[in-house]
């Protein structure tokens, strides 16, 4: 069977969804990490950060040594920060056969700058147009999971509905901005925040006093129950990026409405304004209006593109036919 070394954020259920996708293509998969994430370790990364390091280091320097006379037919790679770059050149090296294909879900900044690793690669990827246009990389939009494709729904008990992180100031003071508006205006909103009590520091240093937020991740079932319940999304991204979030997907390809803040939805072929509302900074004018709004479900090609089977196979197979001189560049 041929095999594929996948290496990623362990983030949410995302991480197993994609491997089991490769699995019903045929390989056999071997996971590893980016990060450590067991709890004492994230506490390591907190109070010494060149202990931690040290620590990450020899996590790759072994799993290098361990997977040295592996075949591979890919090695892909979601997130590449923190791998130092060293250990995976070594990696590069030891798999020259092998298809290195690198997707980035974050959009590029100073503490997620993936630029040096790229001459590496034999194929890169990025959820963000703007990146990948400043890169040279491939454009991939992220993706839906088989569970939300076409999610049936019954009785709405919530008008719009928001499951995330908090992760910066801003996106906390838009969500309290649109349910000051949803309770104005009569509207139900249901929101899940989650927030770890660093961040609750830094929302009481910029002036707000946090209510409502959960210190835990949602489970996946009370997550998929709540969009069922919900006529429409809130998105509101974390980060400075014109990618389009996971939670954007899923509510797309899940035939729910979505209140967004990203402008690129507008110039789609899924776009359609009774299934897209944009709002300009916080702005919230017509969302009553556009909730009222009967909207048909859309199971065409252009919604399609987003179902993880769909990704997967873009990953994997766009490098098929791949030159010999392209795949060994960068190990020289």
């Amino acid at each position: 069977m041929k095999k594929i070394l996948f290496i990623g954020l362990p983030y949410h259920s995302y991480i197993g969804a994609i491997s089991h996708e490769m699995e019903l293509m045929g390989y056999e998969v071997a996971f590893y990490p980016v990060e450590l994430r067991k709890t004492w370790q994230k506490v390591l990364r907190t109070i010494s950060k060149s202990a931690y390091s040290s620590k990450l280091d020899r996590f790759f320097s072994n799993m290098v040594r361990k997977e040295k006379n592996s075949k591979y037919e890919y090695i892909v790679i979601l997130k590449v920060h923190p791998f130092p770059l060293e250990i995976f050149k070594r990696l590069r090296f030891e798999h020259p056969e092998a298809k290195f294909i690198f997707y980035s879900w974050d959009a590029l900044s100073p503490t997620a700058d993936y630029t040096p690793y790229l001459q590496y690669f034999d194929k890169a990827y990025t959820f963000d147009p703007d990146d990948a246009q400043r890169c040279g990389i491939g454009y991939l939009p992220l993706f839906c999971m088989r569970e939300f494709q076409n999610l049936s729904s019954g009785e709405y008990d919530y008008d719009v509905y928001m499951v995330g992180n908090m992760v910066k100031p801003a996106r906390y003071k838009a969500v309290m901005a649109f349910e000051k508006y949803c309770k104005g205006e009569g509207l139900r909103f249901k929101k899940y925040l989650k927030c770890t009590p660093v961040v609750m520091l830094k929302l009481l240093l910029n002036g707000f006093i946090p209510h409502g937020l959960k210190l835990h991740s949602i489970k996946q079932a009370e997550f998929v129950n709540m969009m069922q319940r919900s006529k429409a999304t809130f998105d509101f991204a974390n980060h400075k990026q014109t990618g389009y979030t996971m939670r954007f997907m899923e509510n797309l390809c899940a035939g729910r409405k979505i209140i967004t803040n990203n402008r690129r939805a507008l110039s789609e072929p899924f776009y359609s304004p009774d299934r897209i509302h944009v709002f300009d900074d916080l702005n919230f004018n017509g969302i009553k209006e556009f909730l009222d709004k009967p909207s048909k479900q859309d199971n065409s090609d252009s919604i399609k593109q987003f179902y993880i089977q769909n990704f997967v196979k873009t990953l994997l197979l766009s490098l098929i036919h791949i030159s010999e001189p392209t795949r060994r560049r960068g190990i020289s």
